[in-house]
């Protein structure tokens, strides 16, 4: 019997702001005291059933930590008089066992608010069912091989799924995980064992590098904790176990004591909720059909608040979406009298993930085995209104009337479905269905959950409103689809993420960054559509810097010539490079002004936080005013405080000991350059290493040279350019020093390098350069050979 809670559906508030990126409570993860008060029932309900019980010499036992679940044994001529029932017993076909069930009940009229279900009456819930198809392989052999990339997977993986194809495919690393506190749980159902010895032989074989994986096994409900591997124990064990790189593992075996008549599956999260710290991440490949609970939507609901209680607590809690495609759990061409789909769960609860199957990489399709839909009993939750909506503009009619258009839709995420290697009492056997999909995708939040840990971030928890968020993270499967009760089911089809085409916003540190970038970018987007013309939109790269005329800079803030969806509003991806803190979160405003956007630092998070500094410097005090200075000292103006610029004209006898403006100061006025360069008594020439972009701007700053100058002596063009370099930088001289590559710099007695990108093909005495820049050490830039007099 399940009492209503009193505030629960307070709970489904804050579960829903703490998963979701864009709030400022993301990861604030409730506490098991917390979450338990949410899902407490009221006094008044627990004084109501308790009177209610009483009048038939009843007691109730709590079943659940928050007290909404009781259970009550008593004989089948009580029950009857408690809800107006007429139980007999009956043999049950899917389970070969005899239950209770009655033609009809009612709860008094006082009771029914405060009671949601009683169980078992008109209706018992369908055997639990695991459904991956089997074939025996032929004998496997170790490899030592590490992949990385997706370009990297083996060939061999075109037939047979191993840990290491996975590996490739997805990018998942293979180094141990390390975090404390980190952990995984894996859910059997139906005296399923997994098999240590099995376990280690899979290892043994398919990660040779990581032969010490083990698991530990937690009972519920006198689930068998021992004897041969079976198919889906051993399946969900070794893959979790395998990809999951020494993340803690527990199986949690589910047997047949069930204490809440729904098959333990209210039982085993029960018994986690009583934890004070559950697993992190809970896999679950079983499932059933949704047509029972259509008829019994509080027993769903119940299960479904089960699940938001235990992500609200910080556990991402996945299951397989089933294997029939839109049949249900498994394939049928039958279906519903009328020819309509039949919906899975718990995948319709929103509070769940719920992971389908794929098939081949090159490309990826969707297996159509994989079970996908609507569900009949859950609302669409908004987290996904977007993605769905777009997805059914595209379907149009297709399978209309067959599908509830404005139920919650699944699967969220697929992964590789199909031929999966495990090894089963000793045997290697091939499986494939989205009971293998479900663990592997459980492996990767458990490998996200060890770096945010590490990291001191709170673990994912409920995933959804993250995932829907950032689709662009994912492979977009376009083709495939997943057929069943005489239709074709539902195609895969592109654009199953958040619509319209996006534009990034990309700051980097200069103009020549920027050109280069555009460039690179240009020349990937046409490489991309030379090979795939069909399926790859147009791109378009537009610079802009200070330098840029006016109507080159405006083309930034035109509407791209990007097709767009109609009435889609414009939207940002903002990629930043390091700046200061103050600047960074000022420029991830951009993101997300019109619509939903992304922000990615291309730096981590410790050199944000440590690195960075708290706010920008001012312009005044990070630029060169020596220019500035100059101008307002031939424009007779006086009382100046910029004592830096003031002191470096002065070294340059561009202002006298007074501060007024020299004879040299006057005719460096009027060259277009700073102060260091105008100083120069030789026109701007160019090398080789310039680009044509670069050799244009100085073609520019050549010929105002030329005008501004014409008595220059060409003969001695170079001698007299190093000349005038060094008089112009003569604080920026620097000579060889002890070690093999360092200069020891005139003004300050520092070590530094020549950068590695230096022009020069010798390592001269002496050197004069235009800036000194910090990475892993002090390194001159911009430098030219200088040979004393």
């Amino acid at each position: 019997m399940a009492a209503r809670a009193l505030l629960f559906l307070s709970l489904l508030s804050p579960a829903m702001d703490i998963s979701d990126p864009t709030s400022v409570n993301y990861g604030s993860h409730l506490s098991k005291d917390e979450a338990e008060s949410f899902a407490a029932p009221a006094p008044e309900t627990v004084q109501a059933v308790n009177a209610w019980l009483a009048q038939h010499n009843v007691t109730s036992q709590t079943n659940s930590p928050s007290g909404d679940m009781l259970r009550i044994v008593v004989h089948v001529d009580t029950a009857n008089a408690l809800i107006n029932a007429n139980y007999t017993l009956s043999l049950d076909p899917g389970t070969n066992s005899t239950v209770y069930t009655t033609s009809s009940y009612s709860i008094p009229a006082e009771l029914q608010p405060h009671i949601a279900f009683v169980y078992p009456t008109t209706k018992v819930l369908p055997a639990v069912v695991s459904n991956p198809k089997i074939r025996v392989v032929q004998a496997l052999k170790a490899s030592n091989e590490t992949r990385s990339s997706r370009s990297d997977v083996p060939s061999s993986c075109a037939q047979i799924t191993t840990p290491q194809c996975l590996q490739a495919l997805y990018n998942i690393p293979s180094v141990p995980a390390t975090a404390a506190g980190n952990s995984l749980g894996v859910s059997g159902f139906s005296n399923e064992v997994a098999n240590q010895t099995d376990l280690q032989q899979f290892l043994a074989v398919l990660r040779p590098d990581f032969t010490s994986g083990t698991f530990i096994v937690q009972s519920i409900d006198e689930g068998a904790d021992s004897g041969l591997g079976t198919l889906e124990a051993s399946l969900d064990i070794q893959y979790t176990t395998g990809l999951a790189t020494n993340v803690h593992n527990t199986f949690l075996t589910v047997g047949s004591q069930n204490q809440d008549g729904v098959s333990g599956f209210l039982d085993i999260i029960n018994t986690l909720l009583a934890e004070k710290q559950p697993p992190l991440v809970l896999t679950t490949s079983y499932d059933f059909d949704e047509t029972f609970f259509q008829e019994n939507p509080d027993i769903a609901n119940t299960l479904c608040n089960a699940y938001a209680q235990l992500g609200s607590r910080g556990t991402s809690v996945l299951f397989a979406s089933g294997d029939g495609g839109v049949a249900g759990i498994r394939p049928s061409n039958t279906c519903n009298a009328d020819g309509s789909f039949v919906p899975t769960f718990p995948s319709g609860c929103p509070y769940i993930t719920s992971v389908g199957s794929t098939q081949g990489n090159s490309p990826e399709t969707a297996a159509q085995f994989s079970s996908g839909g609507f569900s009949n009993v859950f609302a669409r939750p908004s987290y996904q209104t977007a993605a769905v909506e777009a997805y059914l503009n595209t379907l149009g009619d297709t399978n209309a009337g067959l599908f509830n258009t404005s139920g919650r839709a699944y699967p969220d995420v697929s992964t590789q479905g199909v031929n999966f290697a495990v090894n089963i009492a000793g045997k290697f056997e091939e499986v494939y269905g989205t009971s293998a999909s479900s663990p592997t995708f459980a492996s990767v939040v458990a490998l996200l959950n060890d770096q945010r840990l590490n990291a001191g971030k709170a673990p994912l928890g409920f995933l959804n409103p993250l995932l829907y968020l950032n689709a662009a993270a994912f492979n977009d499967i376009t083709s495939g689809s997943n057929p069943g009760c005489n239709t074709q089911g539902f195609p895969a089809s592109p654009g199953w993420d958040p619509c319209g085409p996006d534009d990034i916003l990309l700051f980097l540190t200069g103009e020549e960054e920027i050109e280069d970038t555009c460039r690179n970018i240009r020349l990937e987007a046409d490489d991309l559509v030379n090979q795939d013309p069909a399926g790859v939109g147009p791109l378009v790269c537009i610079p802009r810097y200070s330098s840029l005329p006016p109507q080159q800079q405006q083309r930034f803030f035109d509407p791209p010539p990007l097709p767009r969806v109609p009435d889609g509003p414009p939207g940002w991806k903002v990629v930043s490079t390091p700046i200061s803190r103050a600047s960074a979160q000022q420029r991830a405003g951009r993101a997300g002004r019109t619509r939903p956007g992304n922000c990615f630092r291309l730096y981590t998070e410790r050199d944000f936080q440590n690195e960075e500094e708290e706010q920008t410097h001012p312009e005044t005090l990070r630029s060169d005013l020596a220019s500035t200075v100059l101008e307002l000292s031939k424009l007779s103006v006086r009382n100046l405080t910029l004592m830096g610029a003031l002191e470096l004209l002065n070294y340059l006898a561009a202002l006298d000991d007074d501060g007024i403006l020299t004879h040299l100061g006057s005719v460096m006025a009027d060259f277009p350059l700073g102060p260091r360069l105008d100083k120069h008594d030789r026109k701007w020439y160019w090398n080789n290493y310039l680009s044509g972009r670069a050799l244009q701007q100085a073609e520019a700053v050549r010929s105002q040279l030329q005008r501004t100058d014409d008595g220059a002596d060409e003969r001695k063009l170079w001698q007299n350019i190093r000349k005038a370099l060094v008089c112009g930088f003569f604080m920026q001289v620097a000579h060889k020093a002890g070690e093999k590559d360092g200069y020891l710099r005139v003004k300050d007695d520092q070590v530094v390098s020549l950068y590695p990108s230096c022009g020069l093909d010798s390592s001269p005495e002496w050197v004069g350069f235009n800036e000194l820049v910090y990475s892993t050490k002090g390194y001159n830039r911009t430098v030219t050979e200088v040979r004393p007099a």
